[in-house]
């Protein structure tokens, strides 16, 4: 479109054509840009990801194997109540043992022991099954004497016994043979 003098004059819709490529061509640059920083932060979230991914695999491994070593212990754990039953009968069965082997003397009057009742039924032993051994041997062979730990009953008149607990069989054997 030319005028009388040789310039070119454009009309206004032609002017808002050139307007508007400028501003397209500038805002593909600037989302040029954008577009980069956009780029840049999604490889930054799958790397991200990634390493989550690796992570929450470790984490389910560890948990399988977590698993498997709880079952073990699991299984452990019954077979080793089954064997503290086991011990706690045997220990039940060597406790009542001990107990049908201690010696009893029965019908000494309440006091007659004095304070010491472990000499004064070592004496007893000794007179009664006319032992070669020294008191002090009895004694020492002796795990505790006591009296009955049973309160008597007060219409009852009959004395306490005494339980005798020793550290050998063989003397144990001795005296309930002898008695």
């Amino acid at each position: 479109m030319e005028g009388g003098g040789g310039t070119v004059c454009l009309s206004p819709v032609e002017e808002m054509i050139t307007k508007l490529a400028g501003e397209i061509k500038r805002g593909f640059s600037v989302s040029e840009a954008n577009q980069a920083g956009i780029n840049e932060m999604c490889e930054a979230l799958e790397n991200k990801f990634d390493l989550l991914a690796k992570r929450t695999q470790l984490l389910e491994e560890s948990m399988e194997s977590l698993q498997e070593e709880v079952a073990l212990i699991k299984a452990d754990m019954w077979k080793w109540k089954d064997c503290e039953q086991d011990l706690r009968n045997k220990l039940e069965r060597i406790e009542n043992a001990a107990r049908r082997n201690n010696l009893r003397i029965l019908n000494i009057p309440d006091g007659e022991e004095g304070n010491d009742i472990k000499t004064y039924c070592a004496s007893l032993i000794k007179n009664s099954l006319q032992l070669e051994e020294s008191k002090r041997e009895i004694v020492a062979d002796t795990q505790r004497v006591h009296r009955d730990p049973f309160r008597r009953d007060p219409a009852r008149k009959k004395p306490l016994k005494i339980l005798i607990n020793f550290l050998t069989y063989a003397l144990k054997e001795i005296s309930c043979c002898r008695l």
